[in-house]
């Protein structure tokens, strides 16, 4: 892949934003390939984006071209799809789809601190059943 060596001032976000995009191809495809992508080839690249992109600017590049540089560092760690990644990583990072898979099977606190080993639930009872209603 090359780089564009030079920014055009007026369009160089449009420019950096093909840039990354290439990048996102490049590394999608080894994913699929089952190659996993190089993180020192992709950080290498991004310091090269923004630097020409500074460079001719003159200015740091924008947050959104940012932080597509960031989420394509990431990109590794987003999509691990493996269910045990909080254990098995030490800095875990998790994509929204896959926080909301965890919330969706966590349990209350308030549960664990109720119900015991034996599935029974030793809370203090919150309404007398026996009592009539008036």
């Amino acid at each position: 892949m090359t780089i564009i060596p030079q920014y055009t001032p007026h369009i160089a976000r449009t420019q950096a934003h093909e840039q990354i995009s290439l990048l996102w191809t490049l590394a999608k495809s080894a994913k699929k390939a089952g190659n996993p992508s190089l993180v020192g080839d992709i950080v290498s690249k991004t310091a090269e984006i923004t630097e020409r992109y500074y460079d001719n600017c003159g200015k740091h590049a924008p947050a959104d071209v940012l932080e597509r540089l960031a989420s394509l560092i990431l990109f590794d760690d987003i999509t691990d799809p493996h269910p045990d990644k909080m254990t098995r990583e030490e800095y875990p990072i998790m994509s929204e789809s896959q926080r909301d898979e965890r919330l969706a099977d966590e349990v209350s606190d308030v549960w664990a601190d109720a119900v015991a080993t034996d599935g029974r639930d030793y809370s203090l009872p919150t309404r007398e059943n026996r009592r009539k209603l008036r």
